[in-house]
C-alpha cells in the first residue's frame, strides 16, 4: 500500500468516525449539543434511537478499522536501499524484474515470459509472480520448479533477500496461439 492510498484510507476512517458522533448528535438529545442543533431532527423514539446507536456504532467499527490498517499496513516500495558506511545502493524493482526474467530466458526453454516483483518496505521480503509459455511440451511441473529455483537463486543473489513466495504459471505451447472460440450471442 503507498503512502497517498494510506492517507486517503486514513482521512476515510477520520470521516466515519466523525459521521458517526454527527449522527449520534442529530437524533439522540445530548445536553449541550441540543443547544446547537434544532430541536425538530432531534426524537426520543427508541427504535430511532437505537437505529441511530447501531448504524453509529457500526460507522465506528469500520473508522477504526481503516486507520488501523492504515497504520499498520506494510508500505510497498518501487526501490530497496542498502545502506552501507561507504554509502547506500539502491535496487529499483523494475531492474530485478528484467533480470529475473533475462535469466529464465538464458536459462530455460520458454517464451513470453512475465515477472511481477512485490518488495515491502518494512520486512524487506521480495514476492514473485512469473507467466510463462513452454516451448517443448514436456513435464511442466520439472520445468516449473527449475524455475522456481532459478528465480530464489537469482533474487538471493541479487539483493541477499529472503524470497516470500514464487507464484508461477506455465503454460505449454499449444496455448500461446489459440483464441476461444466465438459463440452466438443469445439475446
Amino acid at each position: 500500500m503507498n503512502k497517498s492510498e494510506k492517507v486517503l484510507l486514513l482521512l476515510v476512517g477520520l470521516l466515519a468516525i466523525v459521521q458517526s458522533v454527527w449522527l449520534i448528535a442529530v437524533i439522540i438529545p445530548l445536553g449541550q449539543v441540543s443547544t446547537w442543533l434544532l430541536t425538530t431532527i432531534q426524537t426520543k423514539q427508541t427504535a430511532v434511537e437505537t437505529s441511530a446507536i447501531v448504524i453509529s456504532g457500526l460507522l465506528t467499527f469500520i473508522g477504526l478499522l481503516a486507520i488501523f490498517i492504515a497504520l499498520m499496513a506494510p508500505g510497498k516500495v518501487d526501490r530497496l536501499i542498502f545502506r552501507f558506511r561507504n554509502g547506500q545502493l539502491s535496487i529499483s524493482k523494475k531492474a530485478v524484474e528484467n533480470t529475473l526474467r533475462a535469466a529464465i530466458l538464458n536459462q530455460e526453454d520458454v517464451t513470453a515470459v512475465s515477472v511481477k516483483v512485490k518488495m515491502t518496505a518494512r520486512s524487506q521480503h521480495v514476492r514473485v509472480t512469473i507467466k510463462a509459455v513452454n516451448r517443448d511440451d514436456n513435464d511442466l511441473v520439472e520445468k516449473g520448479k527449475r524455475i522456481q529455483e532459478l528465480v530464489v537463486a537469482e533474487t538471493k543473489r541479487i539483493l541477499a533477500v529472503p524470497v516470500k513466495r514464487v507464484k508461477l504459471r506455465l503454460k505449454p505451447y499449444q496455448t500461446l496461439n489459440q483464441k476461444m472460440p466465438r459463440q452466438s450471442r443469445v439475446v
